[in-house]
Parts: structure tokens; C-alpha cells; sequence
């Protein structure tokens, strides 16, 4: 038999996954639906470019700009991935502010968190820093 304690974790367990699954609105998931499409098509062009390096541009797709731009498809795969579950409805907060409830998006930061990194990396192969000056850098 459960204790009263007991059901009444269960409870509020219960009810904050519920909370935290609340679907977006229709704005909110149409929003993210479009930043996804755009994500993976940019993925999509740094994918290409990456593939057919333009020897005009860049003098003969260099070792440093192909993996400039795997870093940056990599940037951008991460963040549709991310966005694709927010558009679902993954990654959503209910929070009270001012006796209103708003949504927090948590999942948009932590798409933050793995791809800040990577745009410094990014911005690092651009600069052309060397291996401990981009090693300090992130």
C-alpha cells in the first residue's frame, strides 16, 4: 500500500511532467517549424559547399575552410535538431510571472549550451588562430 506522502509525490510528479509537456501555441509552433526548415536547408548548402569546394573563392578547398564549414554544418544540424523538438512540443516550461503563465523555452538554451562552443570553433578556423589560442578560446 502507498502512504498518503507517497501518492502525494506521485501526484506531483504526475502533474510537473504534464506541465512541462504543454503544447506550444500555434504561433510558437509555427515559428519553430520555419526556423527548422531553414536550419536544415543552410545544413543542407554548407553540406554542398563543403562537398564542392569553389577553388575560385577559397583557393582550392583548403583543409581549414573545409572544416570551417563541417563546423558550421555541424552548428546547424545541432540546431535543427533542437528546434524540431520544440516545434513538437519538447523543451516547454510553464512558469508564473505576474499571476500570468508563460511559457519558458529550456530546450533553446540548451541548444545554447552545445552549440556556443562551436561557433567560437568556428569563428577560430576563421581567424586562422592557432591550436592553444583556440584551445583557451573555448
Amino acid at each position: 500500500r502507498m502512504s498518503l506522502a507517497g501518492s502525494r509525490q506521485l501526484w506531483a510528479l504526475q502533474r510537473s511532467r504534464t506541465a512541462a509537456m504543454i503544447p506550444p501555441t500555434t504561433c510558437e509552433q509555427a515559428v519553430s517549424w520555419v526556423v527548422f526548415a531553414i536550419f536544415v536547408i543552410s545544413s543542407m548548402v554548407f553540406l554542398f559547399r563543403n562537398s564542392a569546394a569553389d577553388e575560385n573563392f577559397e583557393g582550392k578547398g583548403s583543409a581549414p575552410s573545409r572544416r570551417f564549414r563541417l563546423v558550421t554544418a555541424a552548428i546547424t544540424i545541432i540546431a535543427a535538431f533542437f528546434y524540431f523538438f520544440m516545434a513538437q512540443g519538447f523543451g516547454i516550461d510553464v512558469q508564473t510571472v505576474g499571476g500570468q503563465q508563460k511559457n519558458f523555452w529550456w530546450l533553446r538554451y540548451a541548444d545554447w549550451l552545445v552549440t556556443t562552443p562551436l561557433l567560437l570553433l568556428d569563428l577560430a578556423l576563421i581567424a586562422g588562430m592557432d591550436v592553444w589560442d583556440t584551445f583557451a578560446l573555448l
